[in-house]
């Protein structure tokens, strides 16, 4: 894989690398894998909180006692939700 600097932050990364005892793509590689893992598990959370208000709507929609708040659907309590 080619992976194309700037050559301002190539030098930086070239710096910082130094100090560390690797070369330019080794410490490339380890700030890759380690951003790479943080999205991945980022994804995952999101995934899971996107099933668990799925799972949420489909056990309680029946149940959710909507007469007392007006009558809203469950989409628009949570609509009104994002707005706070």
């Amino acid at each position: 894989m080619d992976i194309e600097l700037k050559p301002e932050l190539e030098s930086r990364l070239q710096i910082i690398a130094a100090a560390q005892g690797l070369t330019v793509a080794q410490l490339a590689g380890r700030i890759l894998t380690e951003h790479a893992q943080k999205l991945l598990k980022s994804q995952e959370e999101k995934e899971k909180a996107v099933e668990a208000m799925r799972e949420f709507m489909r056990t309680n929609t029946a149940t959710l006692d909507r007469a007392s708040l007006g009558n809203p659907t469950l989409r628009e309590l949570m609509h009104e939700g994002h707005k706070h």
